[in-house]
Parts: C-alpha cells; sequence; structure tokens
C-alpha cells in the first residue's frame, strides 16, 4: 500500500515539472517576442527622426533610387495647322513638247510637299510614322528596288494618302543618255506601275536629280506632267536646303526609304513644325 501512494505522488509531481517547465518556456518566448518589438519601434523612431532632420536641413526627404524605366521613342508630335482653302496654283498647258521642271510649287498658301524615293527598305516602322503623322506623301518608285516585293507599297495606297509616281525602271543616272534608253526607262516604270498599282503615273523624278532635255522629252512623251525635283531634303536626320535655312511654302522636299528612316522623317516633321507649314499631295496641285 506504501508503494502505491509513493508512485502516485512521484507521478503528481513529474506532472507539476512539466507544467511548470511549460510555463517558463512560454514566459520566455514572451519575453523574447517583446524584446524584438522595442527593437523594431526603436528602429522606427531613429528613422523617422533621421528623416525629420532631412527635411529640416535640406527641405527634401531623400528617397530610396527608383529603377530606371526602359527608354521609350517617342513619335513625332505633328503641330495642328489649319488647313488651307483652295490651291492657287494650275499647272500651264503644255505644248512645248517637254515636261516642265519643278522644284517648288508657286503659292503663298502655308503648304509643303514631300516625295519618297527608292523603295529599297520597306520597313514597318516608315508607314507607322507616315500614317501617325497624317501627312500626304507621293512615293517616287525605282522598279530595281520594289519588284522584290511591290505589294508592300500597297499597304500606302489603301489610306488615300499616297500616290505611287515614277522613278525609273534601274535608277540610272539620265542625263546625257539616249533618248530611246531614256524613254524605256520612264515609259517602262509608268507600264509596270498601272499594271501592279492600277493606275498610271503622271510625275516623274529623275535618279540623282539627273536630267536633260532629252528627260523633258522622253517624260513628255510618256504621259508626265512633270519632272519633280526638291529644294529640301531630309537625310541623315537633319534637313538639308538649297536656299535659306528653313522650308518656304510650295517647298518640294526630298526623303529616302532607307534604314534611317526614322531620322530623316522626325527632322522633317520638326522643320513643318516650325515654319508652321501643312503637308500636301503634289497630285492635289499638279
Amino acid at each position: 500500500m506504501k508503494k502505491y501512494y509513493k508512485s502516485q505522488e512521484n507521478t503528481l509531481l513529474y506532472i507539476v515539472f512539466c507544467i511548470l517547465s511549460l510555463v517558463l518556456i512560454a514566459c520566455s518566448i514572451l519575453i523574447i517576442i517583446e524584446a524584438s518589438n522595442k527593437q523594431r519601434n526603436s528602429q522606427t523612431i531613429q528613422n523617422s527622426a533621421s528623416v525629420e532632420q532631412t527635411t529640416q536641413n535640406t527641405g527634401k526627404i531623400d528617397l530610396p533610387p527608383q529603377p530606371t524605366p526602359n527608354p521609350i521613342i517617342a513619335k513625332p508630335e505633328v503641330k495642328p495647322v489649319a488647313k488651307p482653302p483652295a490651291t492657287d496654283y494650275t499647272l500651264p498647258n503644255n505644248t512645248s513638247g517637254l515636261a516642265p521642271v519643278l522644284l517648288t510649287i508657286p503659292t503663298k498658301l502655308p503648304v509643303v510637299f514631300l516625295g519618297i524615293d527608292d523603295g529599297a527598305v520597306k520597313s514597318k516602322k516608315a508607314e507607322e510614322l507616315l500614317k501617325f503623322s497624317g501627312f500626304k506623301a507621293t512615293l517616287f518608285l525605282a522598279n530595281r528596288f520594289i519588284t522584290d516585293n511591290p505589294s508592300y507599297f500597297k499597304t500606302f495606297q489603301q489610306d488615300n494618302q499616297y500616290t505611287i509616281q515614277n522613278h525609273s525602271l534601274t535608277h540610272m543616272l539620265l542625263s546625257g543618255v539616249t533618248y530611246a534608253t531614256q524613254k524605256k526607262e520612264i515609259c517602262g516604270m509608268a507600264d509596270y506601275i498601272e499594271k501592279t498599282y492600277g493606275k498610271r503615273p503622271t510625275l516623274f523624278r529623275p535618279p540623282g536629280g539627273s536630267y536633260d532635255k532629252t528627260t523633258q522629252k522622253a517624260a513628255y512623251d510618256c504621259g508626265m506632267k512633270a519632272i519633280i525635283m526638291w529644294a529640301a531634303k531630309a537625310n541623315g536626320g537633319k534637313m538639308d536646303y538649297q536656299q535659306g535655312n528653313k522650308l518656304r511654302p510650295g517647298d518640294i522636299v526630298l526623303m529616302h526609304f532607307r534604314n534611317e528612316f526614322e531620322a530623316d522623317f522626325n527632322s522633317f516633321v520638326q522643320a513643318v513644325n516650325n515654319a508652321n507649314l501643312r503637308v500636301e499631295a503634289l497630285e492635289d496641285w499638279l
């Protein structure tokens, strides 16, 4: 009987010991948590004091550095210009048998004209920039550069903002070349444009600006109303002017479908904005 009570007493003591141990462990955990909270609160107070001191000394709060965003190439901002009234120029009736040569359109209205040549580089970016700007343009294409993908230029036709005109078959320099060869270059490209794009061209731009009276004769005989030269050009990301240092009303501007199209086009947009001009289509005036 004594052994039984002894055993019960030991069991009770063991249970009490376990309870006390658990209580001690719980108290230790609470003490650790409380100490951690005090340390965190102390750090917050120090940070607040530091910010307050910085604000008092400099008038601003030093924020942590922000990540640098990826650079974004902005589209050109086209300055709105009121649409001018009807044209004030009419191409005279031609009885000379020679196509007239135009560097500018004689006008006092705030308009300028854009001709884009060759068609060698066919980029989606060029198409997007032109459509975004709302500018009209004349595309002077040469067979040599477009036969690899003629359908690229059909997308421009769909907007009725652009017309396809003549820049010769092989892009050869025409000055000094025989009449037969020049006529083949001009009439041959006119035939190709009519067959491929559905409308025969009426304007011709000689490759490299090289022409003579034979060129004028061949162009006239091929049905060209005029030979279109230029008074300024967008080239290498900047504007080049034959006269002065800015665009003038009636100026015809030269560009190319090249790899630097975006830089050239942006320089043209800036020049148009600076001169407070509106871009019109040559075909609407000629």
